[in-house]
């Protein structure tokens, strides 16, 4: 993406230094600059979605975040041996400790899935 972005701007120079008015060449600058033009939108996209990925990171990471706290709290309680126990709290809380793994195991996909995205775009 990159090299053709600056084969494009090598073209536009390069099209910029001659008279304009000659036929053939009026031509080829047209196209030189909607390709020129095609390639900037294509390279302001891929900025524009690289922006998307960042900020979805972000957001996972503080979601797996919360809920490492969260499954520690809930693990911690359910280990306590000293407590009374309230049988309802605990299968709330088995429940909600079986769907946060589940959702852990989603986010780790989905932040792998997004770096590579993010990988490819970059190259």
């Amino acid at each position: 993406m990159k090299e053709q972005v600056k084969q494009a701007k090598k073209k536009e120079k390069e099209n910029r230094g001659k008279e304009k008015g000659q036929g053939k060449k009026e031509k080829k600058n047209v196209k030189s600059n909607s390709a020129l033009d095609e390639i900037q939108k294509k390279h302001k996209q891929a900025i524009q979605r690289k922006s998307q990925i960042k900020t979805e990171l972000k957001r996972l990471e503080k979601e797996k975040k919360d809920l490492d706290m969260e499954s520690y709290v809930k693990s911690r309680h359910l280990s306590k041996d000293f407590d009374k126990r309230d049988k309802d709290t605990l299968k709330e809380y088995g429940q909600r400790l079986k769907w946060i793994q589940s959702r852990l195991r989603e986010i780790e996909s989905t932040i792998k899935a997004l770096k590579e995205e993010r990988d490819r775009i970059s190259r």
